[in-house]
Order: structure tokens, then sequence, then C-alpha cells
């Protein structure tokens, strides 16, 4: 049925009983995943690092619904995965919380590929000047030990560069002093951030949500990466537990004038 390696699908979620869900339900979505899949599929995903899919609950402000948006990485993601959540009954229970939710509404968000994604941006493509990241669900970076409450840029383009290395099919960009060489064609260009902490399993992760400006100078080839990795994080999630709903991100691109 998903035929790219790099598909997102939303879910329209309602509840059935008068219970808010919150972002932190992310953590309950993963567990019914875990029971659809084939279970050698679920026992070969809980042995790696890096997950091939991401998955994060929002409210979309515009339509006033509740959004479960899943991405897949790669193309045994998209086909064991994404296709199950896709074919999820009309109703489900979230067993935790004693909830059934009932799915309102199901859409293919985008499918592409790492060849496309990789031609698109680092060829001959739109000059960017821009990007916005929101970052809709909480968002952090494990470094020396401790979470990062803030997205230097460091971290979150190494977040990326990362995953991107890891899962693509196409172009790789394994220099050693590629995300600093990229870092070093950034700046921040504005920031809306606020702490807000994720419940996971009667833990409270320290992160934060908002929005990041991050503004291309002039190195017409870093320029280009800076946006393929921005546009990638739609489907990755950024920073850590993107497999447990944090780091949900979506990204606006403004052209260079």
């Amino acid at each position: 049925m998903f035929s790219k390696p790099l598909t997102t699908i939303e879910l329209t979620l309602q509840p059935k009983e008068q219970t808010k869900l919150t972002q932190s339900a992310g953590s309950l979505l993963q567990g019914v995943l875990m029971e659809i899949i084939d279970p050698d599929y679920a026992a070969q995903l809980h042995l790696e690092n890096l997950r091939p899919y991401s998955q994060y609950l929002y409210v979309d402000r515009q339509e006033h619904t509740l959004k479960w948006r899943l991405s897949s990485l790669n193309q045994e993601a998209a086909q064991r995965l994404l296709e199950l959540a896709w074919n999820l009954p009309e109703t489900f229970r979230l067993k935790q919380k004693g909830v059934t939710v009932e799915i309102t509404q199901r859409q293919c968000c985008r499918e592409t590929d790492y060849d496309t994604l990789a031609n698109t941006f680092l060829g001959e493509g739109k000059n960017y000047r821009k990007l916005h990241f929101a970052f809709l669900t909480s968002t952090t970076f494990k470094t020396n030990g401790t979470y990062a409450l803030y997205p230097e840029l460091e971290l979150l383009f190494h977040s990326l560069l990362q995953r991107w290395n890891h899962f693509s099919d196409s172009e790789v960009i394994d220099a050693p002093d590629a995300v600093q060489e990229l870092v070093n064609n950034l700046f921040v260009g504005g920031y809306d951030l606020k702490l807000h902490p994720f419940a996971l399993e009667g833990t409270r992760v320290q992160a934060f949500r908002g929005n990041y400006t991050v503004v291309l100078k002039n190195n017409i080839i870093l320029r280009r990466l800076a946006a393929l990795l921005a546009d990638y994080a739609q489907f990755s999630g950024v920073g850590i537990k993107t497999a447990l709903g944090m780091g949900g991100t979506q990204v606006e691109m403004e052209l260079w004038r």
C-alpha cells in the first residue's frame, strides 16, 4: 500500500469518554503500535537505537482537532508499521487510560524517497533564506548526561544528520566536520520557546516546545543541506524519544528574496 520509505500519515482522533488526551498519550499510542505489529518486528525495533519511524499527538489549532501523525524512515517501517496503523479499526482502546478512541479521518500527507528529497534540495533547487521550526511536542537532546533545554544549532543538525545518514539509501553526508561546517553557515534568527516537560512512565523529561527560526548564510551548498535536513525533520522528528511522542516537528521555509 505505502510504496515509499518516507511516508507520513495522520489519523484524526476523538476520545469517546470525556477525557482530554495530551501529547504524553504518544507513549500510549506507541503501545498500541507494538500490539498490532508482528511480534518479531516489535522485538527487532526494541533493539534499535534509532527507530525507523516517528509518531506524535498534537492539536491542530486551525481545525480544532486531535491528530496522530506517524512517519516512516525506511520501506520496512512504511509497510510493517504505518500500513497497520492506517488499517486500525474505527475505534480502539488506550488500555492504560481506560479510554476508547475513535478515528474520524485518515489522511496520507506525504510520500517520497531519499533520492527525490536529495535531488530536490541538493540539486539546482530553490534558494532558501530562513527555516522556521515549530516544535509541536516537547523536544530535547541528551548531552553530557543532561537534557538540553534549548535547541543549540549543533545539537539540532547533528540529530538530523545522524538519522539521515543511518536510514538513507541515497546520498550520505559523512564528512567528519559536516555538522560544524553547516552550523558555521547558520545563525538563530529568533525563537519563542517555553519549557514543557514530557510525562513518561511516571517521570517528567525536561524539554522545550515552541518556534525557532534559523537563518542561512551565503554558502549555497550548505544552505541546500540545511534545507534538506529541515525538511527531513518533518519525517524523523527532532531529538530523543521521537518514537514515544517527543520531538514532533513541522517546518516552513522562506525563500531568499
